[in-house]
């Protein structure tokens, strides 16, 4: 997909309700991580992640899995992909950057 024409960007989302003890839990997030990274990487296409949108704070950084999370979104954010709550704040994103490019391409003359 990333190298497929048809697409114009690439929108991934981090698997929340992965049943998995912590070891497990934690790999496996950071295989995830590390995939969306190397898709980043590699592709010249805009690529977002959709991540939890439970709002995460101090409080949450005793539990384990949000901790997990909550380091696995900083390692995204440090790598400059693009990270939303939900799927209806990454289309609003998508959405201004098409209008955007259109503006740039399509300047209005006044």
């Amino acid at each position: 997909m990333a190298e497929h024409s048809a697409f114009d960007f690439i929108a991934a989302t981090v698997t929340e309700d992965m049943p998995y003890v912590q070891n497990m839990f934690i790999s496996e997030l950071n295989d995830q991580i590390n995939g969306f990274i190397d898709v980043k990487k590699r592709s010249k296409k805009g690529f977002l992640v959709i991540f939890t949108n439970r709002p995460l704070g101090i409080t949450h950084m005793d539990d384990w899995r949000w901790r997990a999370f909550a380091e696995a979104r900083t390692r995204l954010v440090n790598e400059w992909v693009a990270t939303f709550t939900d799927v209806a704040e990454a289309a609003k994103a998508v959405r201004e950057l098409i209008y955007y490019y259109k503006r740039q391409l399509y300047p209005v003359s006044k």
